[in-house]
């Protein structure tokens, strides 16, 4: 999907939740978001919950941080980006099980609607107008 947008012109970002800059596999990520056509990579810094390697240091897990800082990291991507299509994991993450891809489920849904302005239905003035789609992977 990325490839395929990126190649016919659209901006294209992926704002993993997981993994740090100079974590085990940072520099494999890089590589294949150039490829895809994604742009440089925009890691969170937050450790995997099931891998250590993700993070260097004492990098917090993304399912043990504060809500409100775990949302307000992709909202500042999201305003800069202005997607017209969000794609995130399923909220009880029935493809994995994964307790990160259930948490990112909520920080996606909860980051796009605080990027965008609208809690409900109206942005509010000098906010980015809302994606056209949010949707689960799969």
């Amino acid at each position: 999907m990325l490839a395929r947008h990126a190649s016919a012109g659209a901006r294209t970002a992926v704002v993993p939740s997981t993994w740090t800059a100079g974590g085990h596999r940072a520099a494999e990520f890089a590589r294949t978001l150039e490829i895809l056509g994604a742009g440089a990579p925009r890691l969170p810094g937050y450790a995997d919950a099931r891998n250590p390697a993700s993070a260097v240091g004492d990098a917090v897990r993304l399912v043990a941080a504060p809500l409100d800082e775990a949302v307000g990291r992709p909202v500042a991507h999201l305003r800069e980006v202005r997607p017209d299509i969000v794609v995130g994991h399923d909220a009880p993450g029935r493809l994995t099980g994964h307790p990160d891809h259930r948490r990112a489920h909520q920080i996606t849904l909860l980051a796009v609607r605080s990027a965008t302005g609208s809690s409900a239905s109206s942005p509010s003035p000098g906010s980015p107008p809302a994606p056209r789609r949010a949707t689960p992977a799969g």
